[in-house]
């Protein structure tokens, strides 16, 4: 990660004063953590408890800048993150209730610098809380990420162990209910399952969205350079079809722990919705079909293809759908929100980890 984010100048700033000759921050790497697994975040600047604002690029450093310029709210914040870090308890199936506290931090932090910085137009106010959430994520990644690891183990070992089943990809097309005879098996997913293997580089659900609605974006495109190739007109593309296209490029991509990316994203949407009138809203749910659409993929697996129920569907006879109208009702239930009580526990006694 040492090269991939940028100094945090006002916190080099503020440090350049307390000593001479000092250099500015550094982010480095902590322990891996599996894929895209380690803490994220620089040297820490003072006040900022330890935490200090990764610089991930994105299509403008202007947001950034404005919560660079404004040190006491940008400490504040960081205070805050660390606070959360090492107080509240995670608790498993809570985890919108844990995306929810972020989002309150977030927001917290969002309004202060809208009326720092006087900031009117609502597309400077999305970018601003765009890049808030996305590098406070970041520097809680390794936090979120290791939790996400260890509740998802065992359906992790059950989704590899179907995804090996398959000896070939003409295998599973042949076991895919409706691929067989639709020529899917010949469409080029390539650039579909590469860009899914981009979501093991990326440490924020921010990113790792992106990524996976770019990947929806190519089995489209991929779709059409076949038609053309083939000298064909319009070609219809069903909601099966897109599917079956993603369970065919889940199997060719390397993307590994896959269920704690989809919880991860899946976390970041749910705690997102779940505050009525955000203005990402709106564009979460235009990435939200990508997303279902790649649950699908992952519970055709999950559900339909270890090596005992292929064998026992053989016997029995049919087999479910993989999926239809777009991935309704295929949501992996990786993230849930606990009724009573609030979700995780926020305690000032805990010591950190």
């Amino acid at each position: 990660l040492i090269g991939r984010f940028r100094t945090v100048q006002a916190a080099a700033d503020r440090g350049g004063s307390g000593a001479s000759g000092s250099k500015a921050a550094v982010p480095s790497p902590g322990p891996a953590g599996g894929a895209a697994g380690g803490e994220v975040g620089a040297s820490a600047a003072p006040g900022l408890g330890a935490l200090s604002l990764p610089r991930i690029p994105g299509p403008s450093d202007q947001p950034l800048e404005w919560l660079d310029s404004a040190p006491d709210i940008q400490g504040s914040h960081f205070d805050e993150v660390a606070r959360f870090r090492n107080t509240f308890v995670q608790v498993p199936g809570c985890e919108q209730s844990t995306a929810e506290r972020i989002r309150e931090i977030v927001d917290a932090t969002v309004h202060k610098l809208i009326r720092h910085h006087r900031l009117e137009q609502p597309s400077q106010q999305r970018q601003l809380e765009y890049q808030v959430s996305r590098n406070t994520y970041a520097a809680l990644h390794s936090w979120i990420w290791r939790h996400l690891q260890h509740i998802l183990a065992t359906p992790e070992e059950r989704l590899e162990k179907g995804i090996r089943s398959f000896a070939s990809a003409e295998e599973l097309v042949e076991a895919i209910p409706g691929c067989q005879g639709r020529g899917l098996g010949l469409v080029d997913i390539k650039r579909c399952s590469d860009q899914l293997d981009e979501v093991d580089h990326k440490i924020s659900p921010h990113e790792k969205i992106a990524c996976i609605d770019e990947a929806y974006s190519a089995l489209q495109r991929c779709v059409a350079d076949g038609a053309r190739q083939a000298g064909s007109g319009a070609v219809e593309i069903t909601g099966d079809d897109v599917m079956s296209l993603f369970i065919l490029a889940v199997y060719r991509s390397s993307l590994r722990q896959r269920l704690a990316h989809v919880a991860h994203v899946e976390m970041y949407l749910q705690g997102a919705a779940g505050l009525s009138g955000n203005v990402q809203v709106a564009r979460f749910e235009e990435a939200g079909y990508a997303v279902s659409a790649l649950q699908a993929a992952l519970k055709f697996f999950l559900d339909e293809c270890t090596e005992e129920r292929r064998h026992g569907s053989a016997r029995g006879g049919g087999r479910a759908s993989a999926g239809g109208g777009g991935g309704g009702g295929t949501q992996i239930e990786t993230v849930g929100s606990c009724e009573e009580g609030g979700g995780g526990i926020e305690s000032s006694d805990r010591e950190p980890p």
